[in-house]
């Protein structure tokens, strides 16, 4: 029996969708990269069954839509499906002030699960504590930064 030197191609478009996911997940939560925030981007970019495969698998892969205020949230939402929100890191200023507090006064308000602001005076903090009065259920991370001789206290109340 005569042996040949023979190779056998695989590309990565025979992988199923399983290995994808764990391989993309490898991608995503890369410990060594600090830019967590578009990686998944570029994953569905490549092709349509990688966006599929990405968006079938939403919190195996962390997904989240970061947000700063730059532009109203709707312009996200036309490109994006609906995932968990990520407000910030921004400083809420008088630019992202409205885009930022429709976003927390909209029906999407739910879909935040964390903020990270720097409120530099007391009239924006006014602003953020109005639009913050409603229940946040998905909200699991809340840092604020406020200039201490600004700002007045922080209306506070504890739910049952």
């Amino acid at each position: 029996m005569m042996t040949t030197n023979q190779s056998i191609r695989v590309t990565i478009n025979t992988l199923p969708d399983d290995v994808l996911i764990e391989i993309f997940h490898f991608c995503v939560n890369d410990r060594h990269n600090e830019t967590h925030a578009g990686r998944w981007h570029t994953l569905v970019h490549v092709c349509q069954r990688w966006r599929y495969v990405v968006f079938a698998s939403p919190r195996r892969l962390n997904l989240q839509l970061w947000y700063r205020g730059e532009r109203p949230m709707s312009e996200m939402l036309d490109v994006w499906p609906v995932l968990p929100v990520v407000i910030g890191p921004t400083t809420y200023s008088s630019s992202t002030c409205g885009n930022i507090t429709a976003l927390l006064d909209s029906e999407y308000h739910h879909h935040i699960c964390a903020i990270t602001l720097n409120i530099p005076t007391s009239h924006h903090w006014d602003i953020f504590t109005a639009a913050m009065q409603k229940p946040f259920p998905e909200l699991t991370s809340l840092h604020i930064w406020v200039d201490r001789d600004r700002a007045t206290s922080v209306p506070f109340r504890i739910r049952s």
